[in-house]
């Protein structure tokens, strides 16, 4: 035991005493993993001309714009990391590369400054605990991304050490060799380079003059490319006698439109006008979403419009029985319109996210406080999701088919369409009822065609209880082997289902192949069988045998009698 004791005693001493030799190399300001360390810190500057605060990320940055808006490069570049250019050469390129990396920074870069930290160690005290990196020293902070050669870079400040000297933060040597990629991307233009000086200047609203004007230019043009596409095409539709071109080219018109209309503005953005950070922060997400949209649009229009062609012209068609195949076809169609959509939207609202990189210190923020953000985005777009599932629930469990006959409410009607929030039905005046498809879901139908469209359907008929049903049977069988539409004749019947003061109840049954086939049928042999009765009945006065007999109820005047009496007695 005493043994045991005395091999803890001096682990604890070994661990107490590398601490201690740690912090002692690193001077006592904590250690060496708080930077990163280097021999010479570009040794082929000459000494700067003022004082470089560089303790923070913060202060870094706010000496680099101020010394770049100064057009003092040469001292800006003490604030590039240049380990990676020769000695000879770090004063040149040194003083380009500052005047590029101001450029691309005052053009594509909007900077947070309030989440920008001002402390040497860059740690974050307002940082969530869900933060893995909260509490901790920074070394290295991102400014934001851009994308060069498809690929994201990282505008980078980086922590680091020369020799026995304090600490700095300078924009690292991986920031500064991508820097003169992304000035070629995203510095100035050839229009802005031939815009005289007074144009290029900057207004109290942190834009340049020609932006001012170039603004409402691009607009314009913008408008017209549209109106000049899409009108365009519309004319061009016009001409074309061809149904199917005619039929795409209408659907395609407006998000073709939309698309070309978005890529020039993409294309002025880009190489023509390029704006400003304070436009483009807004300018980049606008045209992302837009092309996405359009394109989202422009694909939602084409599949429509090769639907509409693969469907069947006729409902009255595909709900025939024998169409039970195309029925299918056109649902699973239907379905996997939805889901396409959805998969596309999704991928669309994925590519908005990857391409605007302007808004990472929003987007972490959102992240930290995802429980939040879930909730509200559920609660407002609950009624959506619920309505999208539901036609989805049907489409895939096919309770419902496009093109089958349902009773809905009282409503005989045939299913047109399956929405993603509504469905279409046709009733049978050709009436289109619109019901909300999470409704529909969660109440009651018949589907008549959901197995077999065969159905049975009976004519009702109030007789005379001393009627004679043999002649009736024999009209109806005759009836029944006379009409096309009676499915099988040899199961049609005559039964009497009840009966009360009036008469007895009679019932005729046969079937059809399908609702619309019996719904005629019916209606002949409820004119059928009216007519047998009423060629059965005696014509004997007020002798009734087959239709039932009603009483007669004689009303008389009795004001007429009164009047008549007084008179007489006053007579007398």
């Amino acid at each position: 035991m005493k043994t045991f004791y005395t091999l803890v005693l001096a682990g604890l001493t070994c661990l107490i005493l590398s601490v201690l030799s740690a912090f002692a190399q690193s001077g006592g300001d904590g250690p060496p993993s708080r930077w990163f360390e280097v021999d010479q810190l570009n040794p082929g500057l000459p000494p700067a001309e003022t004082d470089l605060l560089r303790e923070t990320p913060q202060s870094s940055l706010e000496t680099f714009l101020t010394l770049a808006r100064e057009k003092r490069y040469a001292d800006a570049a003490h604030l590039l990391d240049l380990t990676d250019i020769e000695i000879d050469d770090q004063e040149r390129i040194g003083f380009e590369r500052a005047a590029q990396l101001f450029a691309v920074l005052d053009r594509k870069i909007w900077i947070d400054w309030d989440s920008l930290p001002d402390r040497p160690d860059a740690l974050d005290p307002r940082g969530s605990s869900r933060d893995a990196s909260a509490g901790e020293a920074q070394r290295d902070i991102s400014l934001g991304q851009l994308s060069l050669e498809y690929r994201p870079v990282s505008i980078r400040l980086r922590r680091i050490k020369e020799g026995a000297g304090d600490p700095v933060w300078i924009f690292s040597r991986q920031t500064v060799g991508n820097i003169e990629g992304l000035y070629d991307a995203y510095g100035p233009s050839r229009f802005e380079k031939w815009l005289p000086q007074p144009l290029a200047q900057n207004t109290p609203l942190g834009v340049a003059v020609w932006e001012l004007i170039a603004l409402p230019i691009a607009i314009i043009v913008l408008v017209a490319v549209f109106l000049i596409v899409y009108r365009g095409l519309r004319s061009f539709q016009s001409r074309t006698d061809h149904s199917v071109a005619a039929e795409l080219l209408e659907a395609i018109a407006l998000p073709a439109a939309s698309m070309l209309t978005g890529i020039v503005g993409w294309l002025l953005t880009r190489y023509l006008f390029v704006f400003s950070a304070p436009v483009d922060v807004f300018m980049t997400p606008l045209w992302t979403a837009f092309l996405v949209l359009a394109l989202i649009f422009l694909f939602v229009r084409v599949f429509d419009t090769v639907l509409d062609r693969v469907f069947a012209r006729n409902i009255d068609d595909i709900s025939k029985p024998e169409n039970e195949g195309d029925r299918e076809l056109q649902t699973n169609l239907s379905a996997a319109r939805r889901i396409a959509l959805l998969v596309v939207a999704v991928a669309g609202f994925g590519i908005v996210l990857l391409q605007t990189n302007v808004f990472d210190g929003m987007a972490v923020a959102l992240l930290g406080s995802a429980g939040l953000l879930t909730l509200v985005v559920g609660f407002a777009a609950r009624s959506a999701l619920s309505s999208i599932m539901s036609s989805l629930q049907i489409a895939l469990s096919k309770s419902a088919k496009i093109g089958d006959d349902v009773l809905f409410e009282g409503y005989w009607c045939t299913v047109e369409r399956i929405n993603f929030t509504f469905i279409q039905l046709r009733s049978w005046d050709r009436r289109r009822i619109i019901v909300p498809v999470d409704y529909f879901v969660s109440h009651p139908f018949e589907n008549w065609t959901k197995q077999d469209a065969t159905i049975t359907k009976y004519v009702e008929l109030r007789l005379n209880h001393l009627a004679d049903l043999k002649p009736m049977r024999e009209r109806f069988q005759q009836f029944v082997e006379d009409d096309e539409d009676i499915l099988t004749k040899n199961e049609s019947k005559v039964q009497v289902v009840d009966h009360d003061a009036t008469g007895m109840l009679v019932r005729f049954y046969a079937d059809a192949r399908d609702p619309t086939t019996g719904w005629n049928m019916q209606c002949r042999l409820r004119e059928a069988m009216l007519m047998a009765a009423a060629e059965l009945e005696p014509k004997r006065g007020d002798e009734a045998l087959y239709l039932p007999a009603e009483r007669e109820a004689k009303i008389v005047d009795l004001t007429k009698d009164m009047s008549e009496q007084r008179t007489s007695s006053e007579s007398d």
